[in-house]
């Protein structure tokens, strides 16, 4: 009997620490498990910045340009992307007065994303200075594009001044020419070299004998025809160049000397005293050049051709 007594009284005191054991156990589980908590909810919380920023520029490289020509009917995009804390907004000037959609025919789009304003077909009358300004409530930056419409008018073609040059070259060697020719309707161009006829450079009316070297077709590209290129040139391609350039509207030249030397640079033809000798054009009949890939502009009355 003693023996069980001191056994009861043992599981007595083994069941009562465990009870203690088990009070005191239980906050340090519900502490570990307010820290575990507040540690997961830090842990997947988004990084949150505070510090306040003014507007900038993201790419002010890409702004550099501020003058943009285009012709009309083109589509025109001008961006000002920028960055800032708080987001700032982007607002949009014409001239100085704020832009609206109504102020334009047939309106614009802005696409806020890419900080863009869009505007298709333009006219003569969107030229003007472009602004963006981009602010929040710590700062504010702007910018200005000028607009240029560029007109659809059809004019005869013009050559680029001083060109082409006078060049000196040796026996054997190559030359080039180059002519840089604008105009509206496309223009048709050739090259052509002075000769003489008969001992005569000009014909009983004044007019200057050519052949006809270089002529634009179908197979041409206007690269390839501002380019005249001499191979392996000799003392009979020493003389006047002219570049000839016409459209349904007129006609325009500009020609140059070739000088040909031998290698201890002896002169064989004295260059002109200018640079560059230009011809007063004559207009031609719309009619002469209706289709210019088939007319020879060297039979226009300013040139006598010669085969």
């Amino acid at each position: 009997m003693p023996q069980r007594s001191e056994w009861s009284c043992s599981c007595r005191k083994a069941n009562s620490c465990s009870s203690l054991s088990r009070m005191l156990m239980r906050p340090i589980i519900l502490l570990s498990l307010v820290l575990l908590s507040q540690v997961l909810r830090t842990e997947c919380r988004p990084a949150i910045t505070d510090e306040a920023m003014a507007p900038q520029w993201a790419h002010p490289e890409k702004m550099e340009k501020k003058l943009h020509a285009v012709p009309a009917s083109k589509t025109v995009k001008f961006r000002c992307q920028a960055s800032g804390n708080p987001n700032p907004t982007l607002k949009w000037y014409k001239n100085g007065r704020e832009f609206k959609r109504d102020h334009r025919i047939g309106g614009f789009k802005v696409r806020d994303h890419v900080w863009t304003i869009i505007m298709e077909s333009v006219v003569p009358s969107d030229k003007g200075n472009y602004t963006c300004v981009v602010e929040n409530q710590y700062g504010s930056i702007n910018h200005t594009y000028q607009l240029d419409v560029l007109e659809h008018c059809p004019h005869r073609p013009f050559l680029q001044a001083g060109l082409p040059a006078n060049r000196t070259a040796v026996v054997g060697s190559d030359v080039e020419f180059e002519c840089k020719v604008f105009g509206d309707p496309q223009p048709h161009i050739q090259w052509l070299k002075h000769i003489e006829v008969n001992g005569s450079r000009v014909g009983s009316d004044g007019l200057p004998y050519v052949r006809v070297l270089k002529t634009s077709g179908l197979n041409t590209t206007d690269k390839e025809m501002e380019i005249l290129q001499l191979r392996n040139v000799s003392f009979d391609d020493a003389g006047e160049y002219t570049c000839l350039a016409g459209n349904s509207i007129g006609i325009s030249h500009h020609s140059a000397w070739l000088t040909v030397v031998e290698d201890k640079g002896h002169l064989v033809l004295i260059s002109p005293v200018s640079t560059c000798t230009k011809v007063k054009a004559r207009l031609l009949p719309p009619a002469a050049l209706a289709e210019p890939e088939l007319s020879d502009l060297s039979r226009s009355n300013q040139f006598k051709a010669n085969a």
